[in-house]
């Protein structure tokens, strides 16, 4: 699942390239779609490893 929520991180940025120079779309589409699979990428990751092990241990 990490592996996942890390390609999902990483591939926003070809996507954005190559729709962008071969697919010629707009580059407003192009990172909407970019940005999504971005978000969606960072919210994987913090399900599957968890608030607790991000923010690390408190100290009192």
């Amino acid at each position: 699942m990490v592996v996942i929520a890390g390609a999902l991180i990483i591939l926003p940025a070809y996507i954005n390239y190559e729709s962008w120079h071969r697919l010629n779309l707009d580059i407003t589409v192009s990172m909407s779609i970019s940005l999504t699979s971005f978000a969606l990428g960072i919210l994987i990751f913090i399900l599957v490893v968890g608030k607790e092990r991000i923010e690390g241990t408190k100290k009192p």
